[in-house]
């Protein structure tokens, strides 16, 4: 659930900022800004909250979730692109509190089997991916009712909502606070991070990541402003989204299975390919939504 808020906050804005463009004042470039802001601050806060969380600060959740919460508030109110971008970079930070924790909550609890840990993880991005996908639906339905305010209150208070349960799921764990007792424990970790950085199969799994969300994340601002001269209302634009819902919801499952049997590089370069697949049927749409909307689930 906090993977799930934590995406949607990531793409609620898809149908948003393209209309907002005339509004601010600003151009094509800074609305890319926009949306990129936030994922840029989580990879640079990564790195830095990584060390927290192999402590033990599992705390770092709560925290983030507080971050998106009182951010989507001032959102509401935002009137400058300034404001925009400052907000947006804050959610990133929290972004980056609340991923990696969840990730390393995973990681413990399955440690010892790879077959629960690879389901465990193919059900978290799920969350991941019903976040991402059903965002831009319910940014375009919401702000069409309600503008700003609406949208924004309405993920805040979603975000305290999924906060009382980790406050929860936090008070019933059995993890513990570990603290660094010696500069040989801090050496083996930063050794472990060294040796993460320097092997070569887990660059392929960064790249695949990568690949496979910057094709959403590249779509954000695009395929809005692209939908907008065609002249799509932000409603269609975020209804237009739903075609990638489905398919990523029910095959997230169905990929573990197909790598626990046979084999996860395989089923990467398969999605590699349905991914390339899909841009190249966007461009061949001709502006049509069905055209788009069957680009989408591929």
């Amino acid at each position: 659930l906090s993977y799930s808020i934590d995406s949607t906050l990531l793409t609620i804005v898809t149908p948003i900022f393209p209309h907002l463009k005339n509004e601010l004042g600003v151009s094509e470039l800074q609305i890319g800004s926009m949306f990129a802001m936030k994922p840029a601050v989580q990879l640079l806060a990564d790195p830095l909250i990584a060390p927290l969380v192999n402590r033990g600060h599992n705390w770092l959740i709560i925290f983030g979730l507080l971050v998106e919460v009182a951010t989507s508030v001032s959102l509401a109110f935002s009137t400058s692109f300034l404001a925009f971008l400052l907000l947006r970079g804050l959610q990133g930070a929290g972004s980056a509190m609340i991923m990696t924790t969840g990730m390393s909550w995973v990681a413990r609890v399955h440690a010892h089997d790879d077959q629960a840990r690879g389901t465990a993880l193919s059900l978290v991005m799920m969350g991941v991916a019903g976040g991402t996908c059903i965002g831009p639906t319910l940014g375009g339905l919401l702000f069409r009712a309600g503008g700003l305010h609406l949208t924004f209150f309405t993920m805040a208070v979603l975000a305290f909502s999924v906060l009382g349960l980790d406050v929860l799921a936090l008070t019933c764990s059995k993890f513990e606070t570990r603290t660094v007792t010696s500069r040989g424990e801090e050496t083996d970790e930063k050794m472990a991070f060294a040796a993460l950085l320097g092997d070569p199969y887990m660059w392929i799994v960064y790249g695949s990541i990568m690949a496979g969300n910057g094709a959403i994340g590249m779509l954000e601002p695009t395929l809005g402003l692209y939908m907008e001269r065609l002249g799509f209302n932000e409603m269609a634009v975020g209804l237009s989204f739903l075609a990638l819902t489905g398919p990523l919801l029910l095959f997230s499952p169905i990929a573990a299975t197909l790598g626990n049997r046979f084999g996860r590089s395989g089923v990467i370069f398969a999605g590699l390919i349905l991914l390339g697949g899909g841009y190249a049927l966007i461009s061949a749409s001709g502006g049509k939504l069905c055209g788009i909307f069957l680009a989408l689930a591929g």
